[in-house]
């Protein structure tokens, strides 16, 4: 390969991936983090696959969405995903999340709703696949793992990701000391180690193989408890659904 079109395209996709970041604390963070060895080995295999043409998602200006939907000063709460969905047309860079445009849920997501709805006492209406609505109120939607190879589901497991995300979380945790953490399922439980435990909501992953012990327990309504706790202002998990509750 010739490694002058390599640096080429590495310059190319650091600067998509930063391009989105508006606020000066994530664009610090993160300039900081893509100097580090780690990273330009993530940017590095990225790069590669680009010029081999293989595909991956997010876009590479969508691989940093979270840390552009939500500034740091308005992070209250981070949960934690495993990685992109690895078909097309449905990544979005925000963990759980698709475009507005899919009413096809993830199985995933839909227990999401489901959960939020039997709390809300909200049922037989449509959601919306797109949390932007949460990410403005300051949910942290966070990827393990923040880019996947087509058709690949933890491909890029391997790449770095998790030293990048492991940082995130610990910057987090210093620089917004009341911001609560939701962990659904044991991968994101991995993070825990690093959050106070008093800071941490836990439970079951929302995919259909765990959704029995995940319908067990009412994480979003914790997670309010918790912020009203903290004296913050709750999230509205209903912003998602285009219905008002039942008369």
């Amino acid at each position: 390969m010739d490694d002058q079109v390599l640096a080429t395209t590495v310059m190319q996709l650091y600067n998509n991936m930063l391009f989105p970041i508006d606020d000066p604390d994530w664009f610090t963070f993160l300039s900081n983090e893509m100097q580090q060895p780690y990273f330009e080995k993530i940017l590095n295999s990225l790069a590669q696959e680009l010029v081999e043409d293989k595909k991956f998602y997010p876009n590479s200006t969508e691989i940093f969405k979270a840390f552009a939907a939500t500034p740091l000063s308005k992070v209250k709460v981070v949960i934690i995903g495993q990685d992109p969905y690895p078909t097309p047309d449905k990544a979005t860079g925000l963990a759980f999340a698709v475009p507005p445009n899919l009413h096809d849920i993830p199985a995933s997501l839909s227990n999401i709703f489901k959960s939020i709805g039997r709390d809300e006492e909200i049922s037989n209406v449509f959601a919306t696949g797109d949390l932007t609505s949460w990410a403005e109120q300051g949910v942290f939607l966070l990827n393990t793992h923040l880019t996947v190879p087509a058709n690949n589901s933890l491909g890029h497991s391997s790449l770095g990701w998790k030293t990048f995300t492991d940082n995130t979380v610990q910057f987090i945790v210093k620089n917004r000391p009341k911001a609560v953490f939701l962990l659904m399922g044991n991968n994101a439980q991995i993070k825990s180690k690093f959050i106070p435990p008093s800071r941490i909501i836990q439970c079951a992953h929302p995919s259909p193989h765990s959704a029995p012990k995940f319908f067990e327990s009412t994480p979003f309504i914790d997670v309010n408890t918790a912020l009203m706790a903290a004296g913050l202002d709750t999230i509205r998990w209903n912003s998602v659904f285009q219905a008002t509750h039942h008369a």
